[in-house]
């Protein structure tokens, strides 16, 4: 069941943007938006939902490796023009 709901748009938070660096790292990404949101992400208990993923690529390229190192979070991510991107 979900307890804590995490919303980030990549486009108008340039700040949580910079989060995602090329030296993937998911959990310290996850750790890093908690800390500048305030709102625990809990593996299990917690849905993040990142909006505007397009506007990075290095946002896209760590969807992969959210489902490989850290599979028991929830995350949803969109983009309104994530297809001319990808």
């Amino acid at each position: 069941m979900v307890k804590y709901f995490v919303e980030v748009n990549l486009e108008r938070q340039p700040s949580i943007r910079q989060l995602f660096t090329k030296d993937i790292d998911v959990k310290r990404t996850c750790e890093d938006i908690s800390a500048s949101t305030g709102i625990p992400i809990v593996a299990g208990k917690t849905l993040l939902f990142i909006d505007e993923i397009q506007v990075s690529q290095e946002g896209i390229m760590s969807l992969r490796y959210f489902k490989e190192d850290y599979p028991e979070l929830h995350v949803i991510a969109a983009g309104s023009l994530l297809e001319f991107t990808l």
